[in-house]
């Protein structure tokens, strides 16, 4: 590296150390007004029909929060009213591993002939968030016409915002359900036996369903909202499957019914809200027919020569929004009779309030090759399947450092500082600037230009300094963000 180069390197390695000094007292210095512990969540609710052109009919809105749904005996509801811009002051709170909290929450609309529903999650790394959320509206039934016969009192201690009169939520039952359902496949090839771990803490994702009524008895279909966050209750590690045998795997999910009544001005309804809330245990399913396994890897592909310390811990997740299974049987005993309908599994699984990521374990009993190829056939590390051979077929193989770190933790933080995962984008070098100053670092290059992934507060330029090519990083300060660019440097 030549001398001005050094230089420049050595001046950004200050700005790291200083950033990694001050970062306790960092958010002090903030403008009182920004109040850093509480974002500002700014939601325009577009409702649309089944062409995706916006509506201009009225509706209601109730907004629920399903935030630690797992923690609360029911949803809040923190909006009822007319508006179809509303704020909510959601709280900052930084988790073990330096994530912060995301929050869901479930947006309904309604209007006594139409109605719609969506599960929205929000991570509040900013001070001030604002969404556009469309929200597809369908027809209740064809007895929506129905006289609305509730009488429904004025607005006193409502948690709502008061419309033109009456504003008014009411819940009016609470039941809980426990169903064997499918979570994880599980696959083998000749010489491996496989197991999945899971900690406290960790995310699978079953459908929220919902549907409404303007008089009892006369329900409309049940609609899904959304994709929900479903939190593991125990630390576990399954039996194992080896010798080309593939297995789903069953939990035990807990699911929850609610059923609240609402009385918006003009307009009085019902709706049954039934929400995933935590999984634990397990059992063995049903066998899978597997196309991938032994054939060419695709997707994210690891490879594990000879030699390799046993067992292989791959980590899972973060997954894909696409329903995985559905036509899974949920049923609840209700005051009225029994409310039964399926819901779906999600190709989603994350790390979520826990330190690791789920993962699964791999042990090669038999080397039938030199190298053990892993792939997620685009996934996203939901489904894991193996072969001996292959392993160039264009897969993105991610190396490691000399540290330890998990995969599902590498391509995030490969994501957020680069587009498309593409490393090549990336410079020899780079210079990283935390906190305050950074800014200038890439002037000093020529032929810049911007590479950065999905993180917002995150500016990467990559360019050439007398001939090398460098990437500048400039990212807010802390060890929260020093990790990740230590990661990315062992790629």
């Amino acid at each position: 590296m030549n001398t001005k180069l050094t230089k420049l390197v050595g001046a950004a390695i200050i700005v790291v150390l200083l950033s990694l000094t001050v970062y306790g007292c960092y958010e002090l210095l903030l403008n009182e007004s920004e109040k850093p512990c509480t974002a500002k969540v700014k939601m325009h609710i577009i409702p649309v029909d089944e062409k995706g052109k916006e509506v201009r009919w009225n509706f209601c809105t109730a907004i629920h929060n399903f935030t630690e749904y797992w923690a609360k005996p029911h949803s809040e509801v923190v909006y009822l009213g007319t508006k179809r811009t509303v704020t909510l002051n959601v709280h900052r709170e930084l988790l073990i591993g330096g994530r912060l909290l995301i929050h869901e929450y479930a947006i309904f609309l309604y209007n006594g002939t139409h109605s719609g529903g969506k599960l929205v999650r929000i991570e509040p790394r900013e001070y001030r968030i604002e969404l556009s959320i469309r929200i597809r509206v369908y027809r209740v039934s064809e007895n929506s016409h129905s006289p609305l016969r509730k009488v429904v009192p004025p607005l006193l201690n409502s948690s709502s915002e008061p419309v033109k009169g009456y504003c008014y939520e009411e819940l009016e039952e609470v039941v809980y359900t426990s169903e064997l359902m499918p979570a994880l496949q599980l696959h083998s090839i000749g010489g491996i036996s496989v197991s999945v771990h899971f900690e406290i803490g960790n995310y699978l994702f079953y459908s929220q369903k919902y549907r409404e009524a303007d008089l009892p008895g006369e329900w409309g279909p049940w609609q899904t909202s959304g994709d929900k966050a479903t939190k593991s209750n125990n630390k576990l590690t399954t039996g194992s499957i080896s010798g080309g045998s593939k297995k789903w795997i069953y939990v035990n999910v807990d699911y929850r019914y609610e059923r609240w009544f609402y009385g918006v001005d003009w307009v009085q309804w019902w709706r049954e809200i039934v929400t995933p809330v935590s999984f634990g245990g397990y059992d063995w399913g049903e066998s899978i027919s597997c196309t991938y396994c032994e054939g060419t890897p695709t997707g994210f592909v690891q490879s594990y020569p000879r030699g390799t310390g046993m067992p292989i811990e791959m980590s899972l997740g973060p997954g894909i929004s696409e329903i995985e299974r559905s036509g899974i049987s949920v049923s609840f005993e209700v005051s009225y009779g029994v409310v039964s309908l399926t819901v779906e599994l999600w190709y989603e699984i994350e790390r979520g309030e826990a330190l690791y990521p789920p993962s699964i374990l791999v042990n090669v009993d038999t080397w039938y090759a030199d190298t053990l190829y892993v792939f997620d056939a685009s996934t996203e590390w939901k489904v894991v399947h193996f072969t001996w051979s292959g392993g160039g077929s264009g897969g993105m193989v991610f190396r490691r450092g000399v540290f330890r770190v998990s995969d599902y933790w590498v391509r995030e933080c490969i994501s957020w500082f680069v587009r498309d995962l593409d490393l090549n984008r990336l410079g020899d070098f780079f210079i990283v600037g935390l906190g305050c100053g950074y800014s200038p670092f890439h002037k000093y290059l020529e032929d810049v230009v911007r590479v950065e992934g999905k993180a917002r507060d995150i500016e990467v330029y990559t360019g050439y300094y007398e001939g090398v090519k460098v990437s500048a990083i400039a990212t807010p300060g802390g060890m929260v963000h020093t990790e990740p660019v230590v990661i990315l440097g062992g790629c």
